[in-house]
């Protein structure tokens, strides 16, 4: 009785019980039980550690079911953990995939329950274990570069089920073959789960935001003990496979390791007592792992009541803020030391108001000079101070991607022919894009003077054609399409015929066509008719993006009026699409961030 009460003291005292409901009551006696039982009964010093590991940081872990959140302590039972504790430490000692492992890595790569927060202990690893082997991926045959290709494989044709359990929140691994459950959190976590659980060490990774594009990511990676690296690649992705050296980290902003154990070099213990974090660092089981980053030093004055500041890139989906990246304040507080900031990219520095980011400051960006970061004010961004007002004209909310660009490359030279016979035996050239198109929807005149019942659109040297609006024009402004299961033919501009070098229609009877709509596949990203948009500037001195206007777009350009000269502006579409960037308007031209006003990554 006495060892019972001493071994109850102890772990309350590890675990800094922060819970004192009746749940977490039996969460801790659970461990405390487990501890009693491989010191005593099935006695393993290593399991003793491994509960300790567990008691010591699943105070930070907690499961999302629909809209209640409740904490992993409250939920995890003697049992769950004693058979998930023996399955995969009987793994780990057999395995030849964690043959090089050891303890401490164990813990860090295979012994964890889940990947990801908010997925909490609801399968132990002897379930994901008999699962694999279920799908014949138990194998010690294969190596983990084609065990992950057949396990995405397998799992990819039970997403393509398309069902839909009508459940609303994670229930084990029927979710591998439910569509509410497969974003790339879901996906990695039952990937990272169902692999530890045949001994392949690995983690989740999750980047915040993107350089330029709208989103976020989390991908998995597998360790390698023999060269002390980390192998990724997407979850269920059949392209994927474990990559170290060819990885795509140019776009990402910060990238994050989702570790079990707290981490002390994280907000959460470098914060003053009366500071809270921001999200996304609000709990301390991240690890900041970004490549090209840099150590440098920005001026910013703060109060005492800060330890830390932030740099935020634009993100349309979070108020226009996406906090990447953490720093610490100086003693005399004014300024403020990163280790892992990134050049050429927009930053809003900013503090924690209470949780919520709050920039402080103009905004950012660093060249790199030599090994170290050059710091510049965007003194683009801060115009409207000078009081002055113009007429803008804008045309797009982002910048027209590369992939466009190579498109109307491509469809420079095509030809639109005519012909009176279907199989175009004889055919003239009525038609040819001598000048590159433009990336959004335009009228082509065609030199055409007489009747024909077949026409088409046709590439100049044999490449593939990617249009995705084609519409053919008779002489009373008629706008006629072919077939609709051609791409071509419907209003999608994200879509186009795939592996064609031309596009026909045939008319009931000849008609005179005497131009063509056409627009190359494209991103949508131009001002859309019938779209409503909102404009907004950037105020350094509130550190807010004002709503200057509300309109809706009768044509592919909208005209604002009495817009802050010189500053940074806002194109949101409150219609549809995602990709947004902000811009400054000089010389009649839209100039966006990237690569019109910052110099392209290094």
């Amino acid at each position: 009785m006495i060892k019972r009460i001493t071994y109850l003291i102890v772990f309350a005292i590890s675990m800094s019980l922060w819970s004192c409901s009746e749940k977490a009551q039996q969460g801790e006696a659970a461990l405390e039980l487990l501890v009693y039982h491989y010191e005593h009964e099935d006695v393993n010093p290593l399991k003793v550690e491994m509960v300790r590991y567990f008691a010591e940081n699943i105070r930070w872990h907690y499961t999302l079911k629909g809209e209640v959140t409740t904490a992993d302590i409250e939920s995890i039972t003697y049992d769950f953990l004693r058979e998930h504790i023996d399955y995969i430490y009987n793994v780990w000692q057999t395995s030849p995939y964690s043959k090089d492992l050891n303890f401490e890595d164990f813990k860090k790569y295979l012994l964890p329950y889940n990947a990801c927060p908010g997925i909490g202990p609801n399968l132990t690893a002897k379930e994901r274990g008999e699962w694999m082997a279920a799908q014949g991926l138990s194998s010690d045959l294969m190596s983990e570069t084609e065990m992950i290709k057949k396990y995405n494989e397998i799992v990819s044709a039970l997403r393509q089920s398309k069902k839909h359990s009508g459940q609303t929140y994670r229930s084990g691994l029927d979710d591998l073959s439910d569509t509410i459950f497969s974003d790339c959190a879901d996906k990695a976590h039952h990937c990272i789960q169902n692999l530890r659980s045949i001994g392949i060490p690995c983690i989740a990774e999750r980047n915040w935001c993107y350089r330029q594009l709208i989103a976020h990511h989390v991908h998995c990676a597998i360790y390698n003990p023999k060269e002390n690296t980390f192998y990724r690649f997407n979850a269920e992705d059949t392209t994927s496979v474990p990559d170290s050296a060819g990885w795509n980290f140019v776009e990402m902003q910060n990238l994050c390791r989702l570790t079990y154990a707290r981490q002390l070099a994280t907000p959460y213990y470098l914060k003053q007592s009366c500071e809270k974090p921001v999200y996304p660092f609000t709990s301390p089981c991240i690890k900041d792992v970004t490549r090209r980053s840099y150590r440098t030093k920005i001026y910013i004055d703060t109060d005492k009541s800060h330890n830390l500041v932030y740099l935020a890139c634009f993100n349309r989906d979070q108020n226009g803020f996406a906090p990447v990246t953490w720093g610490l304040v100086d003693s005399t507080h004014t300024t403020a030391t990163f280790n892992n900031a990134l050049p050429s990219t927009l930053y809003f520095p900013g503090i924690s108001d209470n949780g919520s980011f709050k920039p402080k400051g103009q905004p950012i960006y660093f060249d790199v000079e030599g090994d170290s970061l050059v710091c510049h004010p965007a003194e683009f961004a801060v115009g409207h101070n000078s009081g002055k007002k113009e007429r803008i004209v804008v045309r797009r909310k982002y910048p027209v991607k590369e992939a466009t660009l190579e498109t109307i490359n491509q469809l420079k030279g095509c030809k639109i022919e005519a012909s009176d016979t279907k199989d175009f035996s004889r055919v003239k050239v009525i038609g040819r894009l001598s000048d590159p198109l433009l990336p959004n929807r335009q009228i082509i005149k065609i030199d055409n003077c007489r009747p024909y019942k077949f026409y088409r659109f046709v590439s100049a040297n044999k490449a593939e054609i990617k249009v995705s609006i084609l519409r053919w024009i008779d002489g009373n402004g008629t706008a006629h399409k072919g077939e609709t299961s051609n791409p071509a033919y419907d209003e999608s501009m994200t879509t186009s015929p795939e592996n064609v070098t031309q596009i026909a229609i045939e008319f009931a009877s000849p008609t005179t066509v005497e131009a063509i709509e056409i627009a190359p596949l494209n991103a949508d990203n131009g001002v859309t008719a019938g779209h409503s948009y909102q404009l907004y500037y950037y105020d350094v001195s509130s550190g807010l993006w004002i709503a200057l206007a509300t309109t809706t777009a009768v044509t592919d350009e909208i005209v604002f009026n009495n817009v802050p000269s010189d500053c940074l502006l806002w194109l949101s579409d409150c219609t549809t699409g995602r990709e947004e960037m902000p811009f400054v308007y000089q010389n009649n031209k839209q100039l966006f961030l990237y690569p019109d006003l910052i110099a392209p990554l290094p």
